[in-house]
């Protein structure tokens, strides 16, 4: 609240200053320029301090120890289903297929899958596991995992089964 206030006078200063040194003509010009001055360096005060107090709020918000993803894999084209789901934000599910033909002719598709999750709220960066309980996975790695996201690779189909992505200690 503070900080509001003082941005608040800042301008003030700035429009008073500003208004007077038109109204009295024999206002030193330099008067003028120090109260405008004086205004702006308040209302940029002001500025830092809100920016501020937002990145240490945000800082403040709890990290939790586990989040889990469980979705439900499907053979076609189809976006997988949500089975279940805990401190997850937001998921996304890319299945990208290049049709790549052969010198002599035989045409095969590569597939590789990429599973993002972000996290809300933010989780400690422990261990993440990518495992299925009916289905064998394909060869996968890990991109990026850290406190907001996790980003997964799949090199290959995933057959039609349940996918789990869960961060432990």
């Amino acid at each position: 609240m503070v900080d509001r206030a003082i941005g608040i006078v800042g301008i003030a200063i700035s429009i008073i200053v500003g208004l007077l040194s038109f109204l009295i003509r024999a206002m030193p010009s330099w008067m003028a320029l120090a109260g405008i001055a004086i205004g702006v360096l308040l209302l940029g005060i002001s500025i830092g301090l809100v920016i501020g107090h937002r990145r240490t709020s945000r800082k403040l918000s709890p990290i939790v120890d586990n989040a889990l993803l469980r979705l439900h894999i499907y053979p076609d084209h189809r976006t997988p289903d949500k089975i279940a789901a805990q401190n997850i934000f937001r998921w996304y599910f890319l299945k990208t297929i290049i049709s790549m033909h052969a010198p002599d002719g035989a045409q095969f598709e590569p597939v590789t899958v990429t599973l993002f999750v972000a996290f809300d709220p933010e989780v400690r960066i422990t261990t993440l596991r990518i495992n299925s309980p009916d289905i064998q996975l394909p060869p996968h790695e890990v991109k990026e995992f850290n406190q907001r996201f996790a980003i997964v690779t799949f090199s290959g189909k995933i057959a039609e089964g349940t996918l789990e992505m869960s961060v432990s200690p």
